[in-house]
């Protein structure tokens, strides 16, 4: 639970830039970096989009007055982090990994709750129905209570 859990640090070059600008699949690692165990750190800029490859790129000021989706999103996983006590200290186990697949399914869980994070960086879309019954989405991207979009990603949660 005291593992340092970073997408990118001064000394490396911006994880956007290193997922070539593509923010659908920055969002999937900004959900595993906040759900998997370890405390998640964000480096600064990391939430306006700033990216870069060379040192002068990714050390650049803070983009203060600049919007970016992004900054909404990790609003949306800090909060969601610091109102379930599964994400933060809870057990962790693998639900599915198959060889082959890039679709990641893991839970974190207490003796209370459960809460299920499906990752799919596959290109298609995938039936997750049977993986997901009697669990509530709290956070969605690409998901219609059965089926996962190419990119998507989805939270759930079941009590007890």
């Amino acid at each position: 639970y005291a593992q340092l859990n970073v997408l990118d640090t001064h000394d490396v070059s911006r994880f956007l830039s290193v997922c070539n600008e593509n923010v659908a699949n920055y969002k999937l690692a900004v959900v595993f970096q906040m759900t998997f165990p370890g405390m998640p750190s964000i480096f600064y800029g990391d939430e306006k989009g700033i990216s870069g490859i060379m040192e002068e790129e990714y050390r650049s000021p803070m983009k203060w007055e600049e919007s970016h989706e992004l900054f909404e999103f990790y609003q949306k996983l800090i909060t969601l982090r610091k109102q379930e006590e599964a994400l933060r200290g809870g057990d962790y186990s693998t639900v599915l990994a198959e060889s082959g697949s890039r679709l990641y399914v893991f839970e974190r869980s207490t003796e209370e709750e459960s809460i299920r994070i499906f990752i799919n960086m596959e290109e298609h879309e995938v039936d997750i129905s049977e993986l997901a019954a009697n669990y509530t989405p709290m956070l969605v991207q690409g998901f219609d209570q059965k089926v996962l979009s190419a990119k998507g990603f989805v939270i759930m949660k079941r009590e007890g």
